[in-house]
């Protein structure tokens, strides 16, 4: 065997054994980096959230706080997400703040992934990834504890990601307009995964009214467009539309899957004491000077950017106006409104088929050809340090665990220091 060879043979041994799916790119190591470092900054947050530690109080009373509230018959109460309240108070009776803490940088996580793959899945594009870091870095203020919201962040990721799954596939050819997902074509798992998660995020918290609210908003975009252009008569008749109004009246029909039953929908109407205003955090109107302001301003005007050689979508364009009102008469709406904001501007940015490789572009010498697991590597390196710089891989490597004061900060309700206690 000659020296040129047995110096390819030994370069490449590593992709004789793993397959080709384990082969990744620069910006596969890039983005890792960057959720290796956004979960080792939501790991090192304070659990200082009154509302986590209302959460623990209230999920380890259990039936008990029936008996606490009302405090007089004329004063009504009801309790939203006493689902999410019972698992935070789970998670801190089996391992603590420390657990807690864990909890909420893996949920964290896997709601940015999720809309990492829906920003992708609408436009094909690898940099479309890091639309998530501007959501981590504009959303910062909002995300600072676990809390039934945290849960129903992921739901609503969750949510997202199973609508834009129904968008043409990369592989059809991909006209001037611009796809919206499709639903006549969807699987029986799609229902089924809609029924489970409407059903799960009804018990954990308030804000499965916002995906209601978002699956309105998808029916009736596909009526609107179609009775414009045909009639309503045309727009009652569609199949696209009529399987969506299917699948909108099945997610509400789930949500009756709780402790209180229609006692949950009766609650929404109530006026004045709104349990569900007083779980988005209040009347509390936006300033156009504050951060959430300049996010919507920044995010219309680019959308209206972009539109201008491409016409919007009924679909994003509903629901940035819906979203638009509610951060308007409630700032901390703000959270609910980035994402879909980032993904309507993807979607009007459009979908492009990447350009197919052919054979000639691949170099035919072994030796010349470049090592093809050298990010793969590097990303398993990067995986490594974030497991070992985090406080869990601190400890089981032998390290010091956090003090109290670390864990909790020095924002921590008295409250909730002397329930510790």
């Amino acid at each position: 065997m000659s020296a040129n060879l047995q110096e390819a043979v030994s370069r490449h041994q590593l992709e004789a054994v793993l397959p080709e799916y384990c082969i990744l790119r620069w910006h596969h190591a890039l983005l890792c980096a960057v959720y290796a470092t956004l979960f080792l900054f939501f790991s090192y947050l304070p659990v200082s959230n009154w509302r986590t530690w209302n959460d623990v109080r209230v999920g380890s009373l259990g039936q008990d706080v029936a008996n606490l509230v009302p405090l007089s018959e004329g004063i009504r109460h009801f309790e939203i997400g006493q689902g999410g309240s019972w698992v935070i108070a789970k998670i801190h009776q089996i391992g603590g703040v420390e657990l807690l803490s864990l909890t909420f940088a893996f949920v964290q996580l896997a709601t940015l992934a999720c809309w990492s793959l829906v920003f992708y899945r609408l436009t094909n594009k690898w940099w479309s990834t890091f639309g998530s870091l501007v959501l981590g870095i504009g959303c910062i203020a909002s995300l600072d504890g676990l809390t039934g919201q945290t849960f129903g962040l992921l739901a609503f990721a969750l949510l997202a990601l199973v609508l834009v799954s129904r968008l043409p596939s990369m592989d059809t050819e991909l006209s001037g307009d611009i796809e919206e997902p499709a639903w006549s074509s969807a699987r029986t798992l799609d229902w089924i995964g809609i029924s489970v998660l409407f059903c799960l995020w009804a018990n954990l918290d308030a804000s499965f009214v916002i995906g209601l609210a978002l699956m309105v908003c998808f029916a009736l975009a596909r009526a609107i467009e179609l009775a414009v252009q045909h009639g309503v008569k045309a727009a009652l008749a569609d199949h696209e539309f009529q399987k969506r109004v299917w699948v909108l009246e099945l997610a509400a029909l789930t949500t009756l899957l709780n402790p209180q039953g229609i006692g949950l929908w009766k609650s929404l109407f109530w006026w004045p004491d709104n349990p569900f205003v007083r779980s988005f955090g209040g009347w509390s109107p936006t300033t156009m000077a504050s951060i959430a302001g300049v996010l919507v301003f920044s995010s219309w005007a680019v959308f209206a950017a972009i539109s201008r050689t491409r016409k919007p979508p009924a679909f994003w364009m509903i629901t940035l106006i819906g979203l638009t009102v509610a951060v308007a008469v409630c700032s901390s709406m703000i959270v609910w409104f980035a994402p879909l904001s980032v993904a309507a501007i993807f979607a009007v940015y459009g979908r492009q088929p990447q350009p197919t490789s052919h054979p000639a572009d691949t170099p035919n010498d072994e030796s010349q050809r470049p090592l093809r697991f050298v990010y793969s590597l590097l990303t398993c390196l990067v995986i490594w340090f974030a497991f070992s710089f985090s406080p869990w891989g601190s400890m089981l490597l032998g390290g010091k665990s956090r003090q109290e004061s670390q864990l909790i900060g020095p924002r921590m309700p008295i409250a909730a220091r002397d329930y510790l206690r």
